[in-house]
C-alpha cells in the first residue's frame, strides 16, 4: 500500500505567515522499507545544508529546535516504514510537518532560508518538477 499525504494550499500560507525563520525540504523516498537508508541520509544532508543557512539569519535556539525535530524523524523507524515515492518538510522552531508524496522530488541544495514574510512570498511557486 502506497501512503500519500497531500501538501494543501492552507500548509503553504501556513508557512509563509510563520515569523522567524523556516524551510522546506524535499526528499525522494521509497514505498520499500529495507531501501529507505538513502531517503534518510538524503533528508539528513538536505537539513543541514539548510539549517546552516538558518544559522545565518536565526537565532541559535530556533536552529537547535529544529535540528531536534529532523533528527528525531530520522530516527523514526514508524515512520520510514511507511514513505511513498517522495517526502516533503515543512520545518519552523515551533513544529515540523512531513508529507509523503506520491512523486519523487528532485533533490538540490535548498535557495534561501527565509527569515521574513516579505523574503519568503517572492518565492516562486511551484516548484519546476522536470
Amino acid at each position: 500500500m502506497l501512503y500519500l499525504d497531500q501538501i494543501r494550499q492552507a500548509e503553504f500560507l501556513w508557512l509563509a505567515a510563520e515569523r522567524g525563520v523556516c524551510a522546506s525540504i524535499y526528499v525522494p523516498s521509497t514505498p520499500l522499507t529495507q531501501d529507505t537508508g538513502a531517503g534518510r541520509i538524503q533528508l539528513k544532508t538536505l537539513s543541514n545544508q539548510a539549517l546552516e543557512q538558518a544559522r545565518a539569519v536565526a537565532d541559535k535556539r530556533d536552529v537547535t529546535l529544529m535540528a531536534g525535530y529532523v533528527e528525531e524523524l530520522g530516527e523514526d523507524d514508524e515512520f520510514w516504514a511507511h514513505q511513498a515515492n517522495g517526502l516533503g518538510v515543512l520545518l519552523t522552531p515551533d513544529s515540523i510537518r512531513t508529507y509523503r508524496l506520491a512523486y519523487a522530488c528532485i533533490t538540490s541544495a535548498p535557495r534561501r532560508i527565509a527569515r521574513s514574510r516579505t523574503s519568503r512570498r517572492s518565492r516562486s511557486w511551484p516548484p519546476k518538477v522536470r
